[in-house]
């Protein structure tokens, strides 16, 4: 039971194929909506949980999909 007004810490794990662009887009989306219900805005997100992230999605998303011939990629 959650008491309301309780602070609490969740941690969430990802394990995924670094080279695979479903995975990253996953990840990064994951994470933009738990910082969104966080009550975080889009940037704090950004800057927050993907300071280790150096490449904007669409781009990367881009990169990835010619990598591994995806000819079209909805985003």
């Amino acid at each position: 039971i959650v008491e309301q007004g309780v602070a609490m810490n969740l941690a969430i794990d990802v394990i995924s194929d670094v080279s695979c662009p479903w995975c990253y887009i996953g990840k990064r989306q994951t994470l933009i909506e738990v910082a969104a219900e966080s009550g975080l805005d889009r940037q704090a997100a950004e800057v927050t949980l993907n300071s280790d992230e150096r490449m904007d999605v669409i781009e990367e998303a881009k990169k990835l999909s010619k990598q591994h011939g995806v000819t079209g990629v909805a985003i």
